[in-house]
């Protein structure tokens, strides 16, 4: 099937249900075929997106198809600002819906009569399936995958390479503070890996500044994570939630950390063709010469006039830190690098969106063998033909583009 053909489908399918769930692979065109069929439907529509960036994208697709005679009858604006639209009679769009399952936007939605509502994202998991069936009881999904798309001719067929990394074991250029007892009591005490036990039970109240190489802080990083989860698990508290879930936040951008040497070989090598990096933190791009980031912090204005810049030509280069992942449109990106990796196939179809403009699209991952990487991989790949990966190397990688 051809875009025009599964738009079509969408819109015959929208005749037959009042709730219809689009999970396509990004750049299938979901947003077309909501287009198409609020232009069939007339009335009045709210078009719930996830941040700001995206209403004046949302506004340019309905000029850049020939809608914009229907602007004048839709309200778009983020989830943060559902309640302020919450009556009754009027059709929905819930643009990437996955953002519609928080307490409070979940409460608006459910509050309010529906006639009729078209819910876009690249994937929806079965919890938030039985959410939809639980508010939409007779809502039907079209469903287009990644795989399917690519292996429909609908996206080009990409090269995604795999480069693998070690964490070292002996040089030690790492510290890993260790908290114990009061803040307010605490003396600070550096000391080798092998002797931190023996300093905990020496010290009631201490912050132990523990030398270490980087295999072994991704130890107690995993260490600490698994014990402050056991603890969440035994009281079930929010405050431990998120002591834990912090810890594991702080293990990923660790992870992330440590491909910055990598990275920079791998910028160095394709430098002249434009691509798009997605990284661990803003100081990470900072650290692999990225002057051209967008990130969630940054403003508004500033993040749309990167990516303007990039559009446009000016500038060839695009760091993003949890960003890009969805709703935002590139153009002519010949690589696309994944630093940083997450336990969520959403993001890596997101992400993977990204570059399928071009006519041979490029991916790099780069990922830490032995760690939770390897999972987040694997779960990132799930269901992505095998031809299409590669495992490589930076030396290799320098000899393809010589």
């Amino acid at each position: 099937m051809t875009r025009n053909e599964i738009q079509s489908r969408a819109e015959e399918l929208s005749i037959k249900h009042n709730y219809l769930l689009l999970t396509w692979a990004t750049r299938v065109g979901k947003t077309p075929a909501a287009l198409r069929i609020i232009d069939k439907y007339g009335g009045r529509w709210n078009i719930c997106v996830a941040e700001t960036t995206h209403i004046e994208q949302w506004r340019q697709e309905f000029i850049k198809f020939g809608y914009e005679k229907n602007l004048d009858r839709v309200n778009i604006f983020c989830y943060q600002s559902i309640h302020k639209y919450a009556d009754n009679g009027i059709n929905w769009v819930f643009d990437e819906c996955h953002h519609m399952f928080g307490e409070k936007r979940w409460a608006v939605i459910n509050s309010i009569n529906i006639p009729k509502a078209i819910l876009l994202s690249a994937t929806v998991n079965s919890n938030e399936k039985e959410y939809l069936t639980a508010r939409f009881e007779l809502y039907h999904e079209f469903h287009i995958s990644l795989s399917r798309a690519i292996e429909g001719g609908i996206l080009p067929q990409p090269k995604v390479f795999l480069i693998s990394i070690d964490l070292d074991d002996f040089i030690i250029d790492y510290i890993y503070t260790i908290n114990k007892g009061r803040k307010d009591l605490r003396k600070t005490v550096t000391c080798e890996f092998e002797d931190r036990h023996k300093h905990l039970a020496a010290h009631k109240h201490v912050g132990l500044r523990v030398r270490c190489t980087a295999l072994q802080k991704y130890r107690m990083l995993t260490d600490d994570m698994e014990r402050k989860r056991e603890f969440y698990l035994s009281i079930m508290t929010e405050w431990a939630k998120t002591n834990w879930l912090r810890i594991g936040s702080e293990r990923k951008r660790f992870l992330a950390s440590v491909k910055t040497n990598v990275a920079k070989e791998l910028i160095a090598t394709i430098d002249g063709k434009r691509f798009v990096c997605f990284t661990g933190s803003v100081e990470q791009c900072k650290e692999l010469g990225g002057k051209d980031i967008v990130y969630s912090a940054q403003s508004t204005k500033t993040n749309t006039e990167v990516l303007t810049a990039f559009n446009e030509g000016k500038i060839n280069q695009l760091y993003a830190v949890g960003m890009l992942r969805e709703g935002i449109n590139l153009h002519n990106i010949d690589v696309g690098m994944i630093i940083q990796l997450d336990n969520n196939s959403r993001t890596f179809v997101q992400r993977s969106g990204r570059i399928y403009l071009g006519k041979e699209p490029i991916q790099y991952i780069l990922y830490v063998r032995g760690t939770q990487d390897e999972t987040y991989l694997e779960t990132s790949l799930a269901g992505f033909n095998n031809e299409y990966i590669y495992q490589t190397t930076i030396k290799n990688v320098k000899e393809e583009n010589n």
